[in-house]
């Protein structure tokens, strides 16, 4: 399994015992699996009994997110995953752990009366939790190349706006132009060395966002850039008055027309800052 799973550890708790039934780790960091049971189930213990509710449902530690599950209080499922996962779909997914893990070792009420303490049996769990990380991740992978594929088309429109002054610039500009624009071309990462600077502006569409290097960190980040680099050549060459000018004709329509989606993106402030300031 890749180390970029959405979900980090899992561990499946013998509740009255405090004993690991199962853990399994998908990320980077290798955990003592009881160490860490130990303390996680210590601190919904302490919630249940000194707070008086039922338990931690999640809790955040650095830049980890972990979120809880108590059944019946025969069982406690832990999963952990980066801070910034949604806490309902963590909730959600480790739910359907619990269902699958019950299932295929008969779990009920009764279960851990006459269960032998062997724990190793649960191990042969860990094929169908392999099964469903790797289903989750790929439907995650599919949902992440969406949001980067809005991303270049919004940047793209942006850019295609500004191709309506670009021949308004003296050719010795143009040319000037161009060589500085590859020149931030260079810079940029590998993944953006398809994109290429004409009469028309960028072309950016070219790139390739399935490949394993293009992140959607690194791609907002390369973005911003050249969208930035490209602005501040536009008001040198244009001076900011008529920069203005130009962009309340030709982009604020624009950015207004695909506001929902820009907010949606979380690219509003960058733009709105860029354009207003």
């Amino acid at each position: 399994m890749q180390s970029d799973a959405i979900i980090r550890d899992v561990w499946v708790v013998e509740k009255a015992g405090g004993r690991c039934l199962f853990h399994k780790s998908y990320g980077p960091i290798k955990l003592d699996p009881d160490l860490l049971s130990s303390f996680l189930t210590g601190l919904n213990a302490f919630s249940e009994a000194e707070l008086g509710d039922t338990g931690i449902e999640s809790i955040e530690m650095g830049n980890m997110k972990w979120v809880y599950i108590n059944w019946k209080n025969k069982m406690l499922l832990v999963a952990a995953a980066d801070k910034h996962y949604d806490t309902a779909a963590l909730n959600h997914r480790l739910d359907v752990i619990r269902k699958h893990f019950m299932e295929e070792f008969g779990i009920d009420e009764d279960f851990f009366k006459n269960w032998n303490g062997n724990v190793a049996m649960f191990s042969k769990f860990e094929p169908k939790l392999d099964e469903l990380i790797d289903s989750w991740r790929k439907v995650s992978k599919v949902t992440d190349i969406a949001k980067m594929m809005n991303l270049l088309e919004v940047y793209q429109q942006i850019f295609h706006a500004f191709a309506k002054v670009l021949p308004a610039i003296k050719p010795k500009g143009q040319a000037e132009l161009t060589k500085k624009m590859n020149a931030i071309k260079s810079k940029l990462p590998p993944f953006f060395q398809s994109i290429s600077y004409e009469k028309a502006g960028w072309n950016i569409l070219t790139i390739d966002v399935t490949v394993p290097d293009c992140r959607e960190e690194i791609l907002r980040e390369g973005l911003q850039y050249l969208l930035k680099s490209f602005v501040i050549e536009m008001k040198a060459i244009f001076k900011e008055e008529l920069f203005f000018e130009i962009a309340k004709k030709l982009i604020y329509p624009k950015i207004i027309s695909d506001w929902e989606r820009i907010r949606e993106l979380g690219i509003d402030s960058f733009l709105l800052k860029l354009f207003l300031t």
